[in-house]
């Protein structure tokens, strides 16, 4: 009998395996091993995600209870399946079903993880994700400061463990925010103190990269943990559908009005200069302008989602992005693309309404995350997009949310 317990202790370990294999990939560890070039960057992820699918697969051709689960995740299903079915307009076929691949890959290795959580609702995954956040931060300044040749970038700004300083922001982004809720889940000393180090890790990190995006994204973050005043949120369904546009009226008015108090003012001018920035958003605003001229040239279906192979055979370059997440999914998927995707968005924010009874914390750190990739998606492009870190986590949240809802245990 206790034989048997244990085969099946292991062979539910094994549906954990996937989910901790794309952390080990998101660590940045396997590229510090064996190169940042595009080549070894590639092969990293082959190897390392393509481990996690087989695992992934395996699980669910010999667990029939994991497809299941899949029934509760329609909304994400029927985004997937239409950048999936855009092969049939795409302009390279081949990439659309390579993304098809990755896109399949993290259905699979989501289900299985939410699969496991299901059987181990004791486990508290802010815990896993505080562990990873410390490791890659403590890790990052490690290199900065003592191996500078390897943790500093070209530019001279810090990167860590990672080839480019904005992915060390966005990891201290991540940090910044595990630190935060993990510090009122866990009531202890010695905890809370490990959630300060992490914090002002995140910050050193932040400061020295000279990620602005993610400095924003912290700034933004602080705003809804006192918006929400974590330890009591009382959001209603429609009040959390008309936050975004009213933080977003906040910035308009601010901005108008620093305009009227001092009227020789150059906004835009000073506001960027102060940054570091260019007015042009570095190169943002004229990728924005030729978004717009390929949504109008396809504007129903949108030109497939092929990584914009088809913009850089034109336009001889190799762009895989428009710094916008919105336009991004407009010139790839149309106007019933972006349609399909902000249904997603509404099905996301009435379930994670829903499962605020069930796990309040969570409810309010899942929620946060999500706004604040909302705005950041306005210069830059995450949502849908192959193997970056926000759209798996966005992912995890739903898989996670969902699945909840209906199997998951009511603490």
């Amino acid at each position: 009998m206790s034989s048997v317990k244990r085969g099946l202790i292991n062979v539910e370990f094994l549906h954990i395996i996937p989910f901790i294999l794309f952390w080990l990939y998101y660590s940045g560890i396997p590229h510090l091993l064996w190169g940042y070039s595009d080549g070894e960057s590639d092969r990293i992820r082959q190897i390392v995600l393509g481990l996690a699918y087989l695992v992934a697969l395996f699980c669910h051709v010999f667990n029939p209870l994991v497809i299941k689960n899949l029934l509760y995740i329609k909304a994400y299903l029927l985004v997937v399946f239409y950048a999936i079915l855009s092969i049939l307009w795409a302009y390279a076929i081949n990439q659309v079903f390579i993304n098809a691949v990755h896109h399949i890959g993290l259905v699979l290795t989501l289900n299985c993880a939410v699969y496991f959580l299901l059987k181990r609702p004791e486990v508290n995954v802010f815990k896993w994700f505080f562990v990873f956040s410390l490791i890659v931060m403590m890790l990052s300044v490690f290199l900065s400061v003592l191996v500078p040749h390897v943790g500093h970038h070209v530019s001279q700004r810090w990167s860590g463990v990672y080839a480019h300083p904005n992915t060390l922001g966005l990891f201290s982004f991540f940090a910044f925010w595990s630190a935060s809720f993990y510090f009122v889940m866990i009531p202890d000393v010695k905890v809370r103190l490990l959630c300060v180090v992490l914090a002002l890790l995140a910050f050193v990190n932040l400061f020295f990269a000279n990620s602005v995006t993610s400095i924003i994204s912290c700034i933004i973050l602080l705003l809804f943990i006192q918006f929400f005043n974590v330890k009591e949120l009382s959001l209603s369904l429609r009040e959390g559908y008309f936050l975004f546009a009213g933080m977003i009226f906040a910035l308009f008015f601010t901005i108008v009005l620093v305009a009227l108090i001092f009227p020789g003012l150059d906004v835009a001018s000073t506001f960027f200069s102060v940054s570091g920035r260019d007015e042009n958003l570095t190169g943002r605003t004229y990728l924005w302008i030729l978004a717009f001229e390929l949504i109008e040239k396809k504007f129903l279906l949108g030109w497939g989602f092929d990584s914009l192979r088809y913009f850089n055979h034109v336009n001889l370059i190799n762009y895989n992005q428009f710094h916008n997440g919105y336009l991004d999914i407009m010139v790839k998927g149309g106007v019933v693309g972006i349609c399909v995707f902000l249904g997603f968005v509404c099905f996301f924010l009435k379930k994670l309404y829903q499962f605020r009874g069930i796990k309040p914390v969570y409810y309010k750190a899942f929620i946060a995350f999500f706004f604040v990739v909302a705005i950041v998606n306005i210069t830059e492009s995450s949502f849908l997009r192959i193997g970056h870190f926000f759209w798996f986590f966005i992912s995890f949240i739903y898989f996670y949310v969902s699945i909840i809802l209906i199997k998951g245990p009511r603490l």
